[in-house]
């Protein structure tokens, strides 16, 4: 335990998964004190089979405070290099417009390239190594392939997207 002030102390959690609700909690409490009352809008596609109801794949992801937050891509091994993780990608960010979402988010590491480079494709950049956050700013209509994010003005971020009707 570090003591930081004669009222406050820093211990480490036995159990940080016990504590995680907790914090998190707290976080969305002073965020609503901040901002207003946001929306977490959870989005998901699967990959499966013709007609099977197993799940071989998929993207999850949700929209909050005028962003779209895509945090788990995976496609079948199988099927890598093929291009179905540039069209997980790609519905995503339809959905993302759809919601009126004025920026994209991808949490991946530099090792799963493909989906680095299916994510380029669509105009997300990463901003360094190992690990990539990448961001893209979302437009009126739909980039082509290689044309710059900048050429068409931000969409400002709706209600739907997870924005504060506040702001």
């Amino acid at each position: 335990m570090v003591r930081v002030t004669e009222q406050l102390s820093i211990a480490r959690a036995a159990d940080p998964g016990a504590v995680a609700q907790t914090i998190a909690a707290l976080l969305t409490r002073f965020n609503r004190e901040s901002v207003g009352e946001e929306t977490h809008e959870p989005f998901a596609l699967t990959v499966s089979a013709p007609g099977a109801a197993e799940i071989l794949g998929g993207l999850w992801a949700f929209s909050l405070s005028g962003s779209f937050y895509v945090n788990i891509v995976i496609v079948p091994e199988a099927s890598r290099g093929q291009g179905l993780g540039a069209e997980l990608m790609r519905q995503a960010e339809q959905e993302a417009r759809a919601r009126g979402c004025g920026h994209v988010w991808l949490d991946t590491f530099a090792f799963q390239a493909r989906l680095l480079r299916a994510s380029r494709l669509r105009g997300l950049r990463p901003p360094g190594r190992p690990r990539a956050l990448l961001s893209a700013l979302l437009h009126a209509k739909e980039p082509g392939r290689g044309r710059p994010l900048t050429r068409h003005p931000p969409l400002e971020p709706k209600a739907e997207c997870g924005g504060s009707m506040n702001t």
